[in-house]
């Protein structure tokens, strides 16, 4: 599962609250959705849409992970070519 707490990328992120492999969906923290998820260039994370959800009964958007994610560790998302980042490769 997840918890948000302070982020070295800037401001609150979300984290993971135990070992998780990769592939695993996500639960963001309570009431969060998509809020609280941090941009790397390097993520270790996506959001997964409906054709992809299908097999797995799963009818809106959720986080999947692309790597093994330790616990304590941030969980971050690309948001693409829009958005200015503030990760730690770019800053």
């Amino acid at each position: 599962m997840t918890r948000v707490g302070p982020s070295a990328i800037h401001g609150q992120g979300v984290f993971a609250t135990r070992d998780t492999p990769a592939h695993a969906f996500v639960r963001p923290p309570r009431g969060r959705v998509f809020r609280g998820y941090n941009h790397s260039c390097a993520p270790n994370a996506r959001i997964v849409f409906s054709a992809e959800l299908a097999a797995h009964s799963v009818r809106r958007g959720v986080v999947r992970l692309l790597r093994d994610v330790s616990a304590g560790e941030e969980i971050t998302l690309a948001y693409g070519p829009f958005r200015p980042c503030r990760c730690p490769r770019c800053v």
